[in-house]
């Protein structure tokens, strides 16, 4: 943490210092996100349970913080120079297997885990890494003084579904980019990323060290009032380290609609995987050993709306396909679907009721030099919660302080994080067959 420090206060120094040399009066400004809380199950403690299939609402039982410092420190002409910076401290309770899946961790580029084979456990510890520390440059190109210039660690245009935490276009890391240029009625943008040690089985393991580059290319453009459609296109350049690996480079082609809707918004995607790609749509990794030609599909809809002014609903529905993963002995196929909904009322001005739902299923099949194994999975969850924020009748509005209670139930075998969710960001054990599981608790949730 001394280093961690150190740095920080170097970054503000820069921070500080630079703007003198440029003449320029810095305009710094925070940023950040945060979450914690309290639970408490059967056993005493709260454990969360497949949160990117049935939701996260009273379903989170780590603290993640996310502190970020932005500082324009110079302008020459037309152009603005900005630094940024983040840390993220992360809180999962884990083991350190648990510790190499956690929250974003993975996705770190920073996941130390030194010393490991002493430590048996990190209950309880803390994970803080520097997520963000990169310079941009708007006005740079003379055509286009809306377009950004970017270069260092940064989270590189984020899309995610908030009710799963699923971050579904996600090249985040170290690298090189464009973005926001004018073509045309639309916006594009182009980078260049690489992740060290992302998505893999065990990363604390030197020899299973695997580096994916990135070179993603995007293009936004309107449609109508209201609504905007948008094509990415991701090759994924995968090299392992582990001895005897072969695997697959990865490529995604994205395509979202989005239309605004009663005072919110409904998202439509649809994601074609191939290669390493469609591999991580089935087992939500990589794999470091992976050599055949797996195909993979991805359909969401999501958003939310307003019913009446005080009444409001969100979604998140997931439909998945991949086949051809050959991974191990034997082909690999899978199906699955997932839906979340979360009802919200204002009670008053600063009070809502909220609940969720949520419900997923996934079919298995390996066809092994044996045989045929099939396995099918299912798990639901449901919670009413009280909340407390500064405006009820929005579904965004944050700080948010929530009293809720939360069932989940798991009627099939194996329905555990450790197959089926690495990307699962919360998740870290999951519940036997046939066994339910009841929590209550406290939770407060804020970005900034």
């Amino acid at each position: 943490m001394k280093k961690v420090n150190l740095l920080l206060a170097a970054v503000v120094a820069a921070s500080v210092s630079a703007p003198a040399l440029a003449e320029y009066t810095p305009n710094a400004h925070f940023f950040g996100y945060f979450r914690a809380g309290i639970g408490f199950d059967k056993n005493g403690s709260a454990n969360s349970y497949q949160v990117g299939e049935v939701g996260r609402l009273g379903n989170e039982n780590n603290m993640v913080a996310e502190i970020g410092i932005g500082t324009d420190i110079a302008k020459v002409d037309d152009t603005v120079w900005t630094i940024n910076s983040m840390l993220k401290s992360i809180s999962t309770g884990t083991d350190v297997h648990g510790k190499a899946y956690g929250y974003d961790v993975n996705n770190s580029w920073d996941n130390d885990t030194s010393g490991a084979s002493s430590k048996t456990s990190y209950q309880n510890e803390a994970e803080t890494f520097i997520s963000q520390l990169n310079v941009e440059v708007k006005g740079l190109l003379s055509w286009d003084k809306d377009a950004l210039v970017w270069a260092g660690r940064r989270y590189v245009q984020r899309e995610d579904i908030h009710l799963t935490d699923d971050y579904y276009y996600n090249i985040s890391g170290n690298g090189i980019g464009v973005e926001n240029v004018s073509l045309g009625s639309g916006k594009w943008s182009i980078a260049a990323t690489q992740l060290i040690n992302d998505r893999v089985h065990n990363t604390y393991q030197d020899n299973n060290r695997q580096n994916t580059n990135c070179f993603d290319t995007r293009y936004n453009f309107p449609l109508w009032d209201g609504a905007s459609f948008q094509i990415g296109e991701l090759f994924s350049y995968i090299k392992s380290k582990k001895a005897g690996a072969h695997t697959k480079n990865g490529n995604t082609v994205t395509l979202e609609f989005t239309q605004g809707f009663s005072g919110g918004f409904n998202k439509t995607v649809y994601q074609w995987m191939l290669g390493a790609s469609a591999v991580g749509l089935a087992a939500e990794s990589w794999d470091n050993n992976y050599e055949g030609a797996a195909v993979g599909h991805k359909l969401y809809n999501f958003g939310d709306f307003k019913i009446t002014d005080s009444f409001g609903l969100a979604h998140a529905i997931k439909l998945t396909y991949q086949t051809k993963s050959d991974i191990g002995d034997g082909d690999f196929n899978q199906k699955g679907f997932s839906v979340v909904l979360r009802p919200y009322y204002a009670l008053t001005k600063m009070t809502r009721l909220l609940v969720e739902v949520g419900a997923f299923g996934k079919y298995n099949e390996t066809n092994k030099d044996s045989g045929k194994v099939k396995s099918y999975q299912r798990g639901q969850k449901a919670t009413i919660a009280y909340a407390i924020t500064p405006d009820a009748k929005n579904f965004w509005s944050r700080p948010e302080i929530r009293l809720f209670a939360t069932w989940v139930h798991s009627p099939d075998e194996n329905v555990t994080s450790s197959a089926y969710s690495h990307r699962d960001p919360l998740s870290e054990t999951g519940l036997e067959e046939g066994k339910t599981n009841f929590v209550v608790g406290a939770q407060v949730e804020s970005w900034f």
